[in-house]
């Protein structure tokens, strides 16, 4: 009997510190993963390691910033909830032990509480777990990943967060589907190009004609008054040497 007490000890002391080491390894693969997720989305890494603040960024990414709120409120409204539901428990344990605690009106209204503080307790826990499930399906589409990916954010966390940090292939589009990457871009390239060649076309064409028109027949103008400075006896007029010539001849 002792050997085998000695064994099952051994046994469950080496699962629960298999399962501590498992947990932490865990905890910290996921800090990390959401840390390169912040990166990739352009955020802040180390938010990733500050309590709350780190879902206001997670929501922020997912583009579901005022679910935050709701989550945050929910959150606290849990955990009052839950801090008056166990005061309310253990009075009332205690109140069992005495017979007729419950007739006295204040086992009435401890068990009015209780019943209160738990159905608080639970629709701020169902509060903040919709919320979560909604931004985990807004951070799965803004990563360009389908509702299965948000399935797999939500049920395995440890297997999907880290695809979703360490692989290349995945990238944040949020901004430029909805922000001025995508349609910015498309604007410049559809109608900034079409509106800039009709303009080109347009006006380009008229003030180039009128350009020409205008400054080039005034340029040519002012090239032949200098032309007619320089060789004054073009115009019907022989040049010195030319008289001599002549005058040659004819003798």
């Amino acid at each position: 009997m002792q050997e085998t007490e000695i064994i099952y000890n051994v046994t469950l002391l080496v699962w629960y510190l298999f399962s501590f080491v498992m947990n932490i390894g865990l905890t910290i693969l996921l800090v990390i993963s959401k840390w390169k997720i912040n990166v990739k989305a352009n955020e802040q890494g180390w938010a990733a390691i500050i309590p709350y603040y780190t879902q206001y960024v997670f929501f922020k990414i997912a583009g579901k910033v005022k679910l935050f709120w709701i989550w945050l409120v929910g959150g606290i409204v849990m955990l009052l909830s839950y801090l008056v539901l166990l005061f309310t428990a253990i009075i009332g344990f205690f109140g069992m032990l005495s017979i007729g605690f419950y007739n006295t009106s204040t086992g009435s209204g401890v068990l009015i509480v209780l019943v209160i503080s738990l159905i608080v307790f639970i629709a701020s826990f169902l509060a903040t777990m919709v919320t979560n499930i909604m931004m985990l399906v807004g951070l799965s589409k803004n990563f360009g990943k389908s509702g299965g990916f948000a399935a797999g954010l939500i049920f395995f966390p440890f297997i999907f967060f880290p695809i979703l940090a360490f692989d290349k292939k995945i990238t944040y589009i949020y901004n430029q589907q909805y922000g001025w990457n995508q349609y910015g871009q498309q604007f410049n390239n559809q109608y900034g190009n079409q509106y800039g060649q009709q303009y080109n076309n347009q006006y380009g064409n008229q003030y180039g004609q009128q350009y020409d028109n205008s400054y080039g027949s005034q340029q040519q103008q002012i090239w032949n008054q200098q032309q007619q400075q320089w060789n004054p006896y073009n115009q019907g007029q022989n040049s010195p040497g030319q008289n001599d010539n002549d005058q040659n001849q004819n003798i």
